[in-house]
């Protein structure tokens, strides 16, 4: 902990972390996934860090999603 300029102790916090889970359709163009990977990176950095990316690979949705059986997961 720092002290400030007028003695006190500077109790900040850190920045909290968040997780974010992106589906994607894995029937969708590869430049269409690329392109919101890309965004989502984009709007991240822009107010924040992203710390790690994740490709999970396809995945099994637990149920249907607009009538498709799975997605492709990025953490």
């Amino acid at each position: 902990m720092q002290r400030s300029a007028f003695g006190r102790l500077n109790m900040t916090l850190p920045a909290p972390t968040y997780d974010l889970v992106v589906l994607l359709d894995p029937q969708a163009d590869d430049a269409t996934r690329a392109k919101l990977l890309a965004d989502t990176r984009a709007s991240i950095e822009a107010q924040g860090e992203l710390l790690r990316h994740d490709d999970w690979g396809e995945r099994a949705l637990t149920y249907p999603i607009d009538r498709k059986p799975s997605a492709q997961y990025h953490l």
